[in-house]
C-alpha cells in the first residue's frame, strides 16, 4: 500500500473517536498550542495588514475542524480540505460550524484545486508530517499563497539536542534532557496503553505517535521549507521542543 491510500485509510479509521483520542492522549494540552497559533494568526492581520479579515483562507487537513470556527472570525471565503472523507462529514456535522460559510472539499494537499495567488491565509495543523510527498505538498501551498500571504503549520517534531543549546551539565541542560526523556517514554510506551483502552486501532495511533517524533523540527524542517519556495523567518517553540509553530511566506 502506498503512503497516499495508508494515509487516507488511518484517517478514515480513526476519525469517529480522534477528537476524543487527542484530548485523552495530550490531557487537553494541545488546546493551548492552537490557542498560541491562533493569536499568532489574529496579532499578524492587526497588526501588518490593513484588512480587519483575510479575503481567502484555507483550514489544509481540516481534520474534524476544530479550528474552523476561530479561523472563520478573520476570513471572508473560508475552506477546508481533507484527504479523509469521513473527517470532513464530522466537520460538516460541528454544531458550532452550521451557521457558517465554509467550503468542504475532499482533496490532498499535493494537488490543491485552486488558482495560483488565491489564498491570503494558509493554516495546517498537524498534518504537513502526513504529507505523503512532502516537497509537493509544500510547494502546492506556495503556488496558491498570494504574494503577500502567509502560511501557519503547527506540528510536532523531533525532540531537540539540547547539547548544542545550553552549556552541557548547565541546570537547564540537564532539566531539558530529563523532560525530554519523560515525554518521549510516555509517547512510546504510556500513551500506547491509554490507546488500546480507548480505541481497538492501535496501529493507527502507533503510525501517528512515531511520526510525530521523527518528523524534521526547527532549523532542518526550516530548510525543506525554502528548498519549496517557503521562506519561514521565524518559529516559536513549545512543550520543549516536541512541538512547533512555522510563520511562513511565499517566494515568488
Amino acid at each position: 500500500m502506498g503512503k497516499k491510500l495508508e494515509i487516507k485509510e488511518i484517517f478514515s479509521k480513526v476519525a469517529s473517536k480522534y477528537d476524543l483520542m487527542n484530548n485523552v492522549i495530550s490531557f487537553s494540552i494541545h488546546k493551548l498550542w492552537e490557542r498560541k497559533l491562533l493569536s499568532l494568526i489574529k496579532k499578524h492581520l492587526l497588526e501588518t495588514t490593513n484588512y480587519t479579515v483575510y479575503e481567502n483562507s484555507l483550514d489544509l487537513c481540516t481534520g474534524t475542524g476544530v479550528l474552523l470556527h476561530s479561523i472563520s472570525e478573520f476570513s471572508k471565503n473560508l475552506y477546508a480540505l481533507d484527504i479523509s472523507k469521513q473527517m470532513l462529514e464530522i466537520a460538516r456535522k460541528r454544531k458550532e460550524l452550521k451557521n457558517l460559510k465554509i467550503t468542504y472539499i475532499e482533496g490532498e494537499a499535493e494537488h490543491l484545486p485552486f488558482d495560483n495567488d488565491f489564498f491570503d491565509l494558509i493554516v495546517v495543523s498537524y498534518g504537513v508530517r502526513n504529507f505523503y510527498s512532502l516537497n509537493d505538498g509544500l510547494k502546492e501551498i506556495s503556488r496558491c499563497l498570494k504574494e503577500n500571504g502567509i502560511l501557519y503549520i503547527l506540528e510536532f517534531g523531533k525532540p531537540r539536542d539540547y547539547s548544542k543549546v545550553y552549556k552541557k551539565y548547565s541546570f537547564k541542560f540537564f532539566f531539558s534532557f530529563i523532560w525530554q526523556k519523560i515525554f518521549t517514554y510516555y509517547f512510546k510506551y504510556i500513551m500506547p496503553i491509554i490507546v488500546r483502552i480507548f480505541s481497538a486501532d492501535y496501529k493507527s495511533y502507533q503510525y501517528l505517535s512515531s511520526s510525530a517524533l521523527n518528523f524534521l523540527s526547527g532549523d532542518d524542517f526550516v530548510k525543506i521549507l525554502s528548498q519549496n519556495n517557503l521562506s519561514c523567518k521565524s518559529y516559536k517553540i513549545m512543550l520543549g521542543g516536541f512541538v512547533y509553530i512555522y510563520i511562513c511566506n511565499p517566494q515568488k
